[in-house]
């Protein structure tokens, strides 16, 4: 896999595929499917859906497995192991040197926020874990929610799409899943600047 980085500018390479070879690399023979029409219809008249576990749905068989069945993968399981191992590897390293820079001071811009760059996400974070109580947490959390919405969530997603948990855990308790939580002491919407300063929370100067 040496002419990986000629192939693939941004591919990262790991101490497992910088060993590599192609014929490390084993991949399975495609088959060739029956089309809608060689499949036909059941008694009901209904089209029968390709199911490519099925070797009767096929015209030319794909390379079975060692079990002597169809797979989902095209690569073996050594095959797929060397992939995992060179997967994870970057996976553990990227986290390691994301927070080696984090702790260098370089920050992503979400990890700011927008409206008083001197509050940095960590120290909501430790102020939110330091609260002496639940509600304390709580109203930390809900005084910056304007915040949490900037911050990217799955698929890229910012604002209120970001914010599904609590929607989500109403279904689960209203299934009852779980009991109901009391909340009675409901926060009122307040300024963050003075949220902060009830709740002891002091932004640094960075």
């Amino acid at each position: 896999m040496q002419d990986f980085p000629k192939r693939f500018p941004n591919f990262e390479d790991s101490p497992i595929t910088a060993l590599c070879k192609v014929s490390d690399i084993c991949c399975y023979k495609d088959g060739v499917r029956k089309s809608d029409a060689e499949l036909g219809t059941d008694e009901n008249g209904n089209q029968i859906q390709f199911d490519f576990k099925n070797k009767e749905h096929y015209n030319v068989l794909p390379d079975l497995n060692k079990i002597d069945k169809i797979g989902r993968t095209s690569w073996d399981s050594f095959s797929y192991a060397l992939q995992m191992g060179h997967n994870v590897y970057l996976h553990i390293y990227a986290v390691q040197e994301a927070n080696r820079q984090y702790d260098a001071g370089s920050l992503p811009s979400m990890m700011e926020y927008s409206k008083n760059p001197s509050i940095k996400f960590r120290d909501l974070v430790n102020a939110i874990f330091a609260a002496s109580t639940k509600e304390e947490a709580m109203a930390i959390i809900d005084a910056h929610d304007d915040y949490w919405m900037e911050i990217l969530g799955n698929h890229g997603f910012i604002g209120k799409k970001v914010k599904s948990g609590r929607a989500h855990l109403k279904k689960l308790t209203a299934a009852g899943v779980f009991e109901e939580v009391n909340e009675e002491a409901s926060i009122e919407e307040t300024d963050a600047s003075e949220m902060d300063a009830a709740t002891g929370f002091v932004p640094k100067d960075e």
